[in-house]
């Protein structure tokens, strides 16, 4: 039972991490965007978007 526990906190620290990098690159490309204006970058936010989804 403890082993069980031990796989499932690094398991959810691993989920953690995924879900601030996945939100940080997002973040970044908002920033792009805003400061290119450009509709390239939003293309590139649906997709992440959509990467998201898929991992989750």
């Amino acid at each position: 039972m403890l082993f069980y526990i031990e796989i499932l906190k690094k398991y959810f620290i691993f989920e953690i991490i995924l879900t601030v990098m996945l939100f940080y690159i997002h973040f970044i490309n908002i920033l792009i965007t805003i400061l290119n204006n450009s509709t390239l970058y939003i293309k590139y936010n649906l997709n992440y978007n959509n990467l998201y989804y898929i991992i989750y």
